[in-house]
């Protein structure tokens, strides 16, 4: 900095601030900004810039207030640090001489620069670098001249004294040295740049009543040291995770560290807002701690460190236990205990601890009430000040239903082959069970445990993007149905579910049904949307309530099943067909009265479009199914129906006119007819009866087979013509 020839009194600007070319290195650089720089090939790393403060104390209270010429420095050095973000200016004062090119930037006031003339200047910036970084800068500030710490006006510092009758200013420190730490943080004069720049700044060469950082200063500096994206790191070091604490007052230590400067740590509580951890000094590594007042129980502590770039580092967490033990009072409702029984135990609040209750013999837990609420009967819980639980206990309502439940399910009105299947369930007497559905030909397993209304829900998965909902009440009151209602449904369609127990016992409650019995499945009058024939089947009723189903389709498909009944002789029906693309589905009925008669219901039959066989088309059909009892005749002699002479007759089949043929039945059970290439035959210990016709249509013989219905003296059944089924019917000859 040079100071003005006497002949210049009474303008105002009356210092000049030249930095000496020699010392500073390299020539400016003009920006478009105004600012130019010092240093175009060199630059400070990123972090702390520290400067030694050997200025000392002033010995009198300077203008501003300060006592200490350091102070002033420091003052001037954080000007430039609140606009700096990866680089800041650590400045201290610190005993010693002042030195050159030792790596140490210092501050200091001297005669000399280094040996050699001020020239003019009020203070020099002297740079010193090591290829691409700079690693000293030296501020060298003329003793010689008359100094102090000042904001107003130049203007107010300037006198004539009567010995003296030069021009005197008493300078002020901290704008010369905001200007020299512009330097050595590498600005230059943006006024003295080629062509000169006209802005407004403190780096002006020019000193004015300016005595902060301008614009284009601050431009300069941040284009100098733009925001870097590295994100800091946090460390929590004390104490360890899940340590055990006593006092409710926890300090917690940590470091941070940046690639530049860490500004700040925060921390949070238990998931609370961040507040500011205590620091050292803004640096490239720092030390923080926190107190926090904890809360009984496990507390997690959270920090953050956040760089003068403003970039955040990751949360760390670290959980601590503040231990505070309080009683625990348990108490049980009805019929059974609590295990293990930690009444009147001091527990420490906010641990985790896990009791079970457990219901006496005939009993079933119900739920825990008081503190805490839950249908679980094993209980984890966070202990917590003056803690009451209460296990309750209820008659088990469950064991009189305790077996297996079975049933159908179906939507209402008009069924789909898609949404209807069978329905399983094993029921156990603490109200838990495992079932299982088929569904479109797909077994989809479930478990679960009613509640003590008798109510539950499962989701049960199929496929990736499909999800049945399958909701059940099961009947609890005495005496009741014993049954399960509810539905099934995948959002789309919704079924109607019915099962019921298995309630019958060989030796002390045999079925009532017990015996044998034939049906036939009926065909249609309209061939394409179904087969002519009539398919048959043979049932057998055992004592437990089994149902076991053989028989065939008129479509030649294979019946096979075993279920069992219903207290209520309530048979569920349900078969899967045509691999798995098929199916029927009927609830079926035994007839109430003693002795059994018969059975009926109506079947809803599936069958897809096939490429191949009879009826490809495929069909949905709904046909009254019709069923008898059957008593296999005593002796060769009694008669199987009640008929001498009977009309069997073919219909359909690609039969132009039905054929008939009228045939005896003698008391031993044969059959004698005088149409020739006809033939009928009875399976008498089960009603199937099969025989041989001469076609008309092809002139070939055909085979027929079917049942006897004993109950209506009749029998049916199918055989197969060209393309499709035709009809053989066994009935009276009047």
């Amino acid at each position: 900095m040079r100071r003005w020839t006497a002949d210049r009194i009474g303008r105002l600007c009356f210092v000049k601030c030249a930095l000496l070319a020699l010392l500073c290195g390299g020539g400016a650089v003009p920006a478009a900004n105004g600012h130019v720089f010092s240093f175009t090939n060199a630059n400070w790393p990123l972090g702390e810039i520290k400067f030694s403060l050997l200025l000392g104390p002033a010995g009198r209270t300077l203008e501003d207030g300060n006592t200490s010429w350091d102070q002033v420095a420091v003052d001037a050095a954080n000007l430039w640090n609140a606009e700096l973000t990866p680089v800041r200016l650590t400045t201290s004062p610190a005993p010693g001489f002042a030195g050159q090119m030792d790596k140490v930037s210092q501050v200091f006031w001297s005669s000399s620069v280094y040996g050699m003339s001020f020239n003019g200047a009020l203070a020099v910036a002297i740079v010193w670098r090591s290829g691409s970084k700079l690693t000293e800068a030296d501020i060298v500030v003329d003793d010689t001249l008359r100094w102090d710490s000042y904001r107003d006006s130049i203007t107010n510092h300037v006198d004539l004294p009567q010995s003296d009758p030069r021009l005197r200013i008493t300078n002020d420190l901290q704008r010369v040295l905001l200007h020299e730490f512009g330097h050595a943080l590498g600005l230059n004069h943006p006024d003295q740049a080629s062509p000169p720049q006209a802005v407004e700044a403190i780096m002006n060469s020019v000193i004015q009543d300016l005595n902060y950082l301008a614009a284009d200063d601050i431009a300069g500096i941040q284009a100098l040291f733009p925001p870097e994206a590295t994100r800091p790191t946090v460390t929590i070091l004390s104490p360890s995770s899940g340590a055990r604490v006593f006092q409710p007052g926890l300090t917690v230590l940590g470091t941070a560290k940046d690639n530049a400067l860490v500004e700040q740590v925060l921390y949070q509580l238990n998931g609370g807002a961040f507040q500011n951890a205590t620091t050292t000094n803004v640096a490239t590594a720092i030390n923080w701690s926190a107190m926090v007042s904890l809360e009984p129980g496990t507390n997690t502590f959270g920090a953050k460190s956040v760089d003068t770039s403003t970039n955040e580092s990751t949360i760390v967490s670290r959980s601590f236990f503040y231990v505070v033990s309080n009683a625990l009072t348990l108490q049980t409702n009805g019929a059974g205990v609590i295990s293990p029984n930690l009444d009147g135990f001091g527990l420490e609040i906010g641990r985790g601890y896990t009791i079970t209750a457990l219901p006496s013999a005939g009993n079933v837990f119900s739920n825990w009430t008081g503190g805490l609420t839950s249908s679980l009967a094993r209980l984890t819980f966070l202990m917590k000040t003056n803690l009451m639980l209460q296990a309750n206990f209820v008659t088990n309502p469950f064991l009189p239903l305790k077996g297996t439940f079975t049933g159908l399910f179906r939507e209402a009105g008009t069924a789909h082959h898609e949404s209807s299947g069978s329905f399983t369930l094993k029921l156990s007497d603490p109200g838990s069970y495992t079932g299982k559905l088929l569904l479109a030909g797909k077994s989809h397993s479930f478990s679960g445990r009613f509640n003590l209304d008798g109510q539950a829900t499962n989701y049960i998965t199929r496929g990736t993007n499909s999800t049945l909902t399958l909701g059940m009440l099961l009947d609890l009151s005495v005496s009741g149905t014993e049954r399960i209602t509810g539905a099934v449904s995948d959002g789309v369609w919704t079924a109607e579910l019915l099962a019921n127990r298995s309630v019958f016992n060989a030796t002390m409650s045999p079925a009532p049904w017990t015996g044998l019995y034939t049906l036939i499945v009926p065909g249609t009058n309209d061939p394409p949307a179904g087969p002519g024939g009539d398919g048959y089947g043979t049932v057998k009723v055992d004592a437990v309530g089994n149902v076991k189903l053989s028989g065939k389709l008129a479509d030649n498909t294979t019946l096979s099943q075993k279920a069992p009944l219903s207290k209520n002789g309530e048979w569920p029906l349900y078969l899967s067909l045509y691999s798995k693309k098929g199916s029927l589905c009927s609830w079926l009925r035994f007839d109430t009265n003693l002795p059994a008669s018969g059975l009926a219901g109506t079947l809803d039959w599936f069958k897809p479009a096939v490429t191949k066989g009879l009826y490809a088309s495929g069909f949905t059909n709904q046909t009254g199914l019709i069923g008898s009892s059957y008593v296999p005749p005593p002796t060769k002699t009694n008669r199987v129906i009640a008929l001498t002479d009977a009309a069997v007759t073919m219909s359909g089949g690609n039969l132009s006119d039905a054929v008939t043929n009228f045939v005896t039945l003698t008391q031993d059970n044969k059959v004698t007819t005088t149409n020739s290439g006809f033939s009928l035959t009875f399976t008498l210990s089960s009603g199937l009866l099969k025989g041989s016709f001469i076609n008309p249509a092809t002139a070939k013989k055909t085979s027929f087979t079917g049942v006897l219905l004993q109950t209506n003296n009749s029998g049916s059944g199918f055989f197969f013509s060209t393309n499709e089924s035709g009809r053989i019917g066994v009935s009276q000859w009047y």
